[in-house]
């Protein structure tokens, strides 16, 4: 059975960037799943919480 493991990439960014600053990100699309803009995106969250915001943290333990 395959298992996926993203707990070493996670990186959490809940509550940093209100909704309508993510709708302004993107196109308008009628769906839910929407196209972003990375850069836009990437600079939104350093602005926020800094350089290294993007960057997956390691000093999670494995289980």
């Amino acid at each position: 059975m395959y298992q996926a493991d993203h707990q070493q990439g996670w990186v959490d960014l809940a509550d940093l960037l209100a909704g309508p600053a993510l709708r302004a990100l993107t196109g308008y699309s009628q769906n839910s799943i929407r196209r972003i803009d990375w850069g836009k995106f990437a600079s939104a969250i350093e602005a926020v919480a800094g350089p290294t915001a993007l960057t997956p943290s390691t000093s999670l333990k494995r289980r």
